[in-house]
């Protein structure tokens, strides 16, 4: 069955609200760029799924509509690709300040048997599962900086929410809501964001030689420092060296990575009084800088897309890949770390670094039985404190062994189920792409 490819939000609302379309499927997945296609419970594969879903390409829904580089806004149809507003935005020397990673390379892993048209993220797909890169702790999350959006629901119905200015108190704060939705809630169709100035230059600060508890102390001593670090990772030993950045991947200690941008002649100073700050306090340590601005952005870039796995991850090893993103408190981290190390079988090959200051824990796992393996991690996790662990990327059959987002609760659900009947009460967005009974 051929794909339904509306070209404006008039044929959205046509396309949900047409008897005969309806009839003929048990629900509809929506796509923009394609690049998250293998992100979910119930995952896209290559628009073949287990359900009779037809496939709504998003993707003529394109086009900077809007933008006003003196106010700090810019408003876009939602299928508009990331790189398009990133070339529109360097023209003003600007950027979108949550910087969205690109995480395609591993849709293109799940899905290379079936060879799909594989596009880029479009900020749609980006505000629609909530990605932001490295910077989030300093700068927020993808919600954060939407202003306002159009959107169809369920059942049809074109509706908006917040405006085009930086201060709009217009009605309720739906973008929240949209925000990591999953396209279950309504299709995106136009987005009003806010943007932000680009730093003139950046330097990254590395300390080599740390633990992962010396990591974390100090990456929370440096964020909470007067010198403006604006992101904070970690590698360990094994992690650095499958980096594809020379400037990383040559030496077989760990690397703590301090990123500091703004002017010139400020990130220089800020770099100085940086390094001094954290000797006073650790004593005499091992430190390298990374002083070309473009080497800097690669490796940061890479971090927020889990590009450090690309040459470990093989989604058809058996089915038993996964790569996991674990958020949780940033000093319990390493202590999780330790203990779920210590629960892994002989034959098992983990990789891990930490991002946001340590709050964030990249893991890869391979040539493990995938069957409960999730649930390891997870009662692992609750015993440190609590947090969120997702199933990023995985085979079909491992995504059926382990819940890919965090479980909620009986009344977390029950809020969740009745947000979802509010806007789409016959289950027809991406049914089953969260939880399968949603």
């Amino acid at each position: 069955m051929s794909n339904l490819t509306p070209h404006s939000e008039e044929d959205l609302v046509a396309i949900l609200t047409d008897p005969a379309v309806l009839a003929g499927a048990d629900g509809f997945a929506l796509s923009g760029g394609g690049s998250k296609e293998f992100f979910g419970q119930l995952p896209m594969e290559g628009a073949h799924t287990p359900r009779n879903l037809r496939k709504i390409d998003l993707s003529a829904l394109s086009g900077i509509k809007m933008y006003e580089p003196e106010e700090l806004v810019m408003n876009v149809a939602a299928a508009t690709p990331i790189a398009v507003i990133e070339r529109e935005l360097a023209k003003n020397n600007q950027a979108l300040a949550f910087a969205p990673p690109d995480w395609s390379w591993m849709g293109g892993q799940v899905h290379r048997n079936t060879s799909p048209t594989l596009g880029g993220p479009t900020l749609g797909g980006v505000v629609a599962c909530n990605i932001s890169g490295s910077e989030r702790l300093k700068m927020g999350a993808a919600r954060d900086h939407v202003l306002g959006f159009r959107a169809v629901n369920g059942q049809g119905g074109l509706f908006k929410s917040g405006g085009r200015v930086v201060k709009n108190v217009t009605g309720y704060d739906l973008s929240k809501l949209m925000s990591g939705s999953f396209g279950t809630l309504a299709g995106l169709s136009e987005i009003t964001v806010k943007i932000w100035p680009q730093a003139e230059s950046e330097q990254s600060l590395i300390l080599e030689g740390l633990s992962d508890a010396e990591a974390a102390r100090l990456m929370a001593a440096a964020l909470n420092s007067p010198h403006d670090v604006l992101c904070a990772a970690h590698l360990p030993g094994a992690a650095g060296r499958y980096s594809a950045q020379a400037a990383i991947n040559q030496t077989p200690h760990s690397q703590t990575l301090l990123r500091i941008a703004g002017y010139e002649k400020s990130v220089a100073a800020r770099i100085e009084a940086l390094r001094g700050y954290l000797i006073a306090k650790a004593g005499q340590m091992s430190t390298r800088l990374i002083a070309q601005a473009a080497a800097s952005q690669a490796i940061w870039q890479e971090i927020s897309a889990g590009r450090i796995f690309a040459r470990l991850y093989d989604a058809d090893r058996n089915g038993r890949d996964g790569i996991w993103r674990i958020s949780l408190a940033p000093q319990a981290a390493p202590v999780f770390m330790t203990a779920l190390r210590a629960q892994w079988p002989d034959q098992a090959e983990p990789v891990w670094y930490y991002d946001w200051g340590g709050g964030l824990v990249w893991l890869y796992v391979a040539e493990l039985e995938g069957d409960g393996f999730g649930q390891k991690i997870r009662r692992t996790l609750a015993a440190h404190g609590g947090g969120h662990a997702t199933l990023l990327a995985a085979s079909a059959a491992m995504r059926q062994q382990n819940l890919v987002f965090e479980p909620l609760s009986a009344a977390a659900m029950q809020l969740v189920a009745r947000v979802k009947h509010s806007f789409d009460p016959k289950r027809r967005l991406n049914p089953g792409r969260i939880y399968s009974s949603l």
